[in-house]
């Protein structure tokens, strides 16, 4: 079933979370198969096969980092233009140079959706980076657009170089609506605790997949105490009504969600944070032995009957770890990006 629509206001710090939810579905010879992301023309400035190798490090930072303030502003300011000229052309390919396989699932949804695209310029930048004196190179880049017609935004950037020949890449890419930027270290600060366990993000996850399945939080998820109120709240509010419209019509659904990767650590909130993604698909299937999907039922697919049908999500998630064991989400993005079906 699609979500209600766009998130709304209501986090904590006046933020408001970024939603994408799409879908795009093609039904052929009896079996329903989700379309590969097309490439639509018109970009303006095409982004280079190789990608954005330039502009390249110098060992010039504190104890010999290869990250400077300067150096990272720079990497923005070429990179984040040229991102946001291959999301409005919608090229998979041009951003597949530029970005990582779940920053482009994020991004076509975001075109799909109708949700359009964030502007190219911005007018400040926070950035947060531990020293880092050997290859790959990681920066989080807090990037602030109060002007955007929609409503005052801030994108949480994780940027990555893997080699000296390798080009800049947009790793991980989520954030919020509001003006209160998190990032106020600068280059050079170490995190204060240890990595977050990539078994945060998995019980975020957990909690999107039972809230589809159940409309509940599990009971024993960290994220029990602590979502009401945060940037999660409106994803749970979506995940929740979905379940609802399904079982108001008689469908049931079995959901996973897994983490896939995530970036290393920075400074945020003073506190260690850092971004994954999450993907994983939604089937849902009816007692009756088949699903009969009206008009609108599911987003993108024609009404008729089916034997299942698979919503397909891809999450751009950042965390932080406060101290006293409390876990904060600083920004996501993303959702269900297509939906396939098996004929009955």
């Amino acid at each position: 079933m699609p979500p209600p629509g766009q998130s709304g206001a209501g986090p904590s710090r006046t933020k408001v979370p970024i939603a994408v939810v799409v879908a795009c579905v093609v039904l052929a010879c009896g079996v329903l198969v989700a379309i590969a992301i097309p490439t639509l023309f018109g970009l303006r400035d095409p982004v280079p096969t190789g990608g954005y190798v330039d502009p390249l490090p110098v060992a010039t930072g504190t104890g010999g980092s290869l990250l400077t303030a300067s150096l990272a502003t720079q990497v923005v300011r070429e990179i984040w233009p040229a991102y946001i000229n291959a999301a409005a052309s919608g090229s998979s390919g041009d951003l597949a140079n530029i970005a990582s396989p779940g920053v482009v699932a994020m991004t076509i949804g975001r075109r799909f959706c109708g949700c359009g695209v964030w502007p190219p310029t911005f007018t400040s930048l926070e950035l947060s980076a531990p020293p880092e004196t050997a290859y790959p190179l990681y920066f989080a880049a807090e990037i602030d657009q109060p002007d955007y017609v929609a409503g005052a935004i801030i994108q949480i950037a994780v940027i990555s170089k893997q080699s000296a020949s390798a080009p800049w890449i947009v790793n991980s890419l989520a954030g919020y609506g509001g003006t209160s930027a998190d990032i106020s270290t600068g280059m050079d600060a170490v995190p204060p605790s240890s990595p977050l366990p990539p078994s945060d993000f998995q019980q975020w996850a957990d909690v999107l997949a039972a809230e589809r399945d159940t409309g509940q939080v599990p009971s024993s998820s960290l994220w029990q105490q602590w979502v009401d109120g945060s940037i999660g709240q409106t994803y749970v509010a979506d995940m929740q009504q979905m379940h609802q419209n399904d079982d108001s019509s008689g469908f049931q659904t079995s959901t996973s969600l897994s983490v896939t990767g995530d970036s290393p650590s920075f400074v945020l909130e003073g506190g260690t944070a850092s971004c994954a993604n999450i993907v994983g698909k939604a089937v849902v299937t009816s007692a009756s032995g088949s699903v009969t999907a009206g008009l609108g039922d599911f987003t993108g697919l024609a009404p008729g009957t089916y034997a299942s049908v698979t919503e397909t999500y891809d999450y751009q998630v950042c965390l932080v770890a406060l101290g006293d064991g409390e876990v904060d989400m600083v920004g996501q993005a993303g959702g269900e990006y297509a939906v396939s079906a098996d004929q009955s």
